[in-house]
Order: structure tokens, then C-alpha cells, then sequence
């Protein structure tokens, strides 16, 4: 769903998201939708005490597209402020240090910056606003526009890969949260979360009030089958009241509930081989890794047949 921000000045229209979602890092890709004919703005911050340019993707007086990583700058061509909605893809290879901002699925900008992971603090990481401080923000600098279909990837997409995502579309993409189960495939080994909900905190006049924001999520077992790997988050929007339905993640347990997810199982023959069988209805729960945010670790789970 559209994230509006009306730029009237109230910092209520900035959205916090977890800073686990990149804190951490060293490879990452970010995608977005944005729409405005402003300037001067961030469209994604992330901060770190000491550093407010640890992790931000901001829009320049001139209305081209730069990216901070670890205060190292990195420009593109290319003017965004026009009014028109325009994809925005930056990739960072935190190995090589080299990032490269694509706009509208055209290669724009490119250069090698800092190495090394990122490295976001507790209420650090914002969409819509730039800090001047971790969680410091300045309502002059609220975004004036529309910000449209999140996308975070562990991984840097390759230049087919971002054409291809802005190809699928000439518009962001309306996606909307199904209320169908998790989904598991043994074939891809990918767990699919069409609704994955993680609490949420604004600031009001001082005071914080907690929301909830609503994403789609894929996992999937690289190893092993008790780790599960973030391989794609996807934003979709702010809600205030949770369903008990959706799978839920809880910022201080960082337990991932999962209330049901559906596997597919198979029945043995007596003249041998399988058949598919009836899906599993399942409850599982999992752990983020202290050591890797992006990793979740099988806690407890629990099957039976519908």
C-alpha cells in the first residue's frame, strides 16, 4: 500500500521500521517507488550513534538520487523531483565496497565506498525523514510525496535482475495483504509469508504509540534444515490492530511466530514411490540469530493433518 506524506510539517508521516532489517549487513539492495517534485529529502535513513549517514538514500537539491554508506557519497544522473513516479534501486556490495544506483532500471551512478557491515542502532532506521541523530528527526526535512512498494534485499540484484523488477510494471505495484496461509515448498525450499507483522513505534507530541507494520516475506533453508535465511522483505503497510492469524515478529524475543504455514507432504505406495498427500498444517516458531539479523534459527514446531 502507498505511504502519503502531505508535508505539512509533522514528523507523524516518518515511518520507523526495525533496524534489524539492515543492521548488519554487508550486502544490500534497496528498491523503492517515489513520486515528488521536491527536493533536499531522505527517502530511507538509517543511523548509528557518532554517524547519521550510515545507511541513506536522499534526494539532493539538484533532484538526482545520492546514497551515504558509512558517509562515503555516491551520486547518480538523472532527475527524480519531476512530479512522475520513478523506481529507485541502489545495490552495495559490502565486500568491494562499490555501489550503484539505478534509476527507472538504467544504471545511473557507480562508485566504491566503505567496506564492512552496516551498522544501525535501535531506532535508527526510518523511511521518509533524514536524521540528524539516531532517531533525531527534523520536520523540515519530512518527505513531500508519495513512497510506494518497500523492497530490502540481503543480496545485491544484478542489473537484469533490477530491469526485469521495473519491467514487471510502469507503476508501483498495488499489493495488498492476502489472509492465505504460509506456505512452505519442497521444491524451492521457500517459506512464503503473505502477512508478516512487526510492531512499530511512531513518535506523537512526545509520545510513543506503537503500530504495526505489515510486510510479505520469503525464507529459505540455504543449509541444513533448521536455519531459515530472509531472502526478500517486502513493505506493505501500516495497520493499527494486529490479526492473531498473521505471522508475527516479536523486536524483543526476536521470536518469529508462524501460526500456520502449509507443507506439503507425501504418502508412500506399497508398490513404491509417493504421491502427493494432504498438506501439513503446521506451527512454527523461530529465532533471529544474534550473530546474523537476516538468519532464523527452527525453535518449536508442531504438525497435523487438516
Amino acid at each position: 500500500m502507498r505511504i502519503i506524506y502531505n508535508g505539512d510539517g509533522n514528523d507523524i508521516h516518518s515511518i520507523e521500521l526495525p533496524h534489524t532489517v539492515i543492521n548488519g549487513l554487508i550486502n544490500i539492495t534497496s528498491s523503492v517507488w517515489v513520486q515528488t517534485s521536491d527536493s533536499g529529502q531522505a527517502i530511507l535513513s538509517g543511523a548509528r550513534k557518532g554517524s547519521d549517514n550510515e545507511y541513506l538514500i536522499w534526494i539532493v537539491r539538484s533532484g538526482k538520487v545520492t546514497q551515504y554508506i558509512k558517509n562515503g557519497q555516491v551520486s547518480g544522473d538523472g532527475l527524480i523531483n519531476d512530479g512522475q513516479w520513478h523506481h529507485v534501486v541502489v545495490t552495495r556490495d559490502g565486500d568491494s565496497g562499490l555501489v550503484q544506483i539505478f534509476v527507472d532500471g538504467d544504471l545511473t551512478g557507480s562508485r566504491k565506498t566503505q567496506v564492512g557491515p552496516l551498522s544501525v542502532d535501535a531506532g535508527g532506521f526510518w523511511v521518509g525523514n533524514e536524521q540528524d541523530s539516531v532517531g533525531g528527526l527534523d520536520i523540515k526535512e519530512d518527505f513531500l510525496g508519495d513512497i510506494d512498494d518497500i523492497r530490502i534485499y540481503n543480496r545485491v540484484l544484478s542489473e537484469s535482475e533490477i530491469q526485469e523488477l521495473h519491467s514487471e510494471i510502469n507503476e508501483p505495484p498495488s499489493v495488498t495483504c492476502s489472509d492465505d496461509p504460509a506456505t512452505y515448498s519442497n521444491e524451492t525450499r521457500h517459506a512464503i509469508l503473505p502477512c508478516l507483522e512487526i510492531p512499530l513505534y511512531t513518535d506523537v507530541n512526545g509520545t510513543p504509540i506503537e503500530f504495526t507494520g505489515l510486510y510479505s516475506a520469503v525464507l529459505e533453508i540455504p543449509f541444513g534444515f533448521s536455519n531459515f535465511e530472509v531472502k526478500e522483505l517486502t513493505f506493505l503497510e501500516i495497520i493499527e490492530k494486529s490479526n492473531p492469524n498473521h505471522a508475527r515478529f516479536n523486536p524483543d524475543s526476536r521470536i518469529l511466530d508462524i501460526p500456520r504455514v502449509d507443507v506439503p507432504a507425501t504418502v508412500p505406495l506399497l508398490v513404491g514411490g509417493t504421491v502427493p498427500g494432504p498438506a501439513l498444517q503446521c506451527h512454527v516458531k523461530l529465532q533471529q540469530s544474534t550473530l546474523r539479523a537476516e538468519v532464523l534459527i527452527l525453535q518449536d514446531f508442531d504438525c497435523n493433518l487438516p
